[in-house]
């Protein structure tokens, strides 16, 4: 950290290297890791909430957010603890460089691993893809002309 006099007062400042490494770190890095009580799963898929603003909204996978009551958003923890929690600027990236970013996201499920795929065994005659195009609403006519 340096400082800078502005009117007879002295100012911390930071560096452009100081503030690109706060930038590393992800809002939602930050709010796991930090404020795990405060995250709540939203109604979208892969998107979360805070408890305390629950017009506040950011993808887990992508760390874009959106505090929609106020119409601002980022995807940095800098953006995060500047615009959300009101943070002066230069404390931020102060406070997010002692830490070690390394993007930790959360886990929604195990994700197991799909089998290559192969089609099914040859069914003896075409009665089951009839009786379910039929249920569709397709005529036998065009399902025959199909199958031919």
């Amino acid at each position: 950290m340096k400082h800078e006099e502005k009117g007879g007062m002295v100012m911390p400042s930071v560096t452009r290297e100081q503030i690109t490494a706060a930038k590393r770190m992800t809002a939602m890095e930050f709010l796991s890791r930090y404020r795990p009580n405060e995250l709540e799963r939203a109604s979208s898929p892969g998107e979360f909430q805070l408890k305390s603003h629950d017009s506040f909204k950011i993808n887990g996978e992508s760390s874009v957010w959106h505090w929609k009551s106020r119409d601002i958003g980022g995807k940095s923890a800098l953006d995060y603890l500047v615009y959300v929690e009101g943070v002066r600027f230069v404390d931020a990236v102060e406070r997010l460089c002692s830490e070690a970013p390394s993007f930790q996201p959360i886990l929604l499920k195990t994700a197991r691993e799909r089998p290559p795929f192969a089609l099914p065994s040859a069914a003896p005659d075409n009665a089951r893809v009839f009786a379910y195009l039929l249920g569709r609403g397709i005529s036998r006519e065009v399902i025959e002309e199909c199958v031919r």
